[in-house]
């Protein structure tokens, strides 16, 4: 059991933690992500790729808007929209198996990967955040403006 005086501790070392928590709440709300899942998530990926804006992520998963299929972001959400409905047999609030499809959907995206399908192979460890360059400037949900744009 993790006591008040950890957590302070754990949130002075961590000052980044306290700022992931409005997007962890954010994606929770907007795909059921357990919000310990998205939070760390969130923070690990800006805390080792502070090069990379996250915006177009948070947007993509959190409403899903204008994702083509195989968008790891759609993916991501569909997936744990499914947990959250009980569409699936895994645990719908293991926070460990959703921080791992976070982190393996996150690096399909800035990798520019197509990803369908988000499973866990028996033994699986948690994955790296990616060093790689992002291959094309990750897309935010589109815009009424876009369109004014593409006539």
């Amino acid at each position: 059991m993790t006591s008040n005086d950890q957590l302070l501790d754990l949130l002075e070392e961590h000052p980044g933690v306290r700022d992931a928590l409005h997007d962890g709440i954010a994606l929770n709300r907007g795909c059921r992500i357990t919000v310990t899942a998205a939070t760390i998530g969130w923070y690990v990926t800006s805390r080792e790729r502070p090069d990379v804006d996250q915006s177009a992520w948070r947007e993509g998963v959190v409403t899903g808007a204008w994702l083509e299929p195989g968008d790891p972001r759609l993916t991501l959400r569909n997936t744990m929209l499914s947990l959250a409905v009980g569409k699936t047999h895994r645990r719908r609030d293991d926070s460990r198996e959703h921080l791992l499809y976070y982190l393996k959907s996150w690096n399909a995206w800035l990798e520019g990967r197509s990803m369908k399908l988000l499973r866990r192979s028996p033994n699986e460890t948690m994955p790296r955040i990616s060093s790689r360059r992002p291959a094309v400037p990750p897309q935010g949900p589109r815009t009424d403006t876009d369109f004014h744009t593409l006539a």
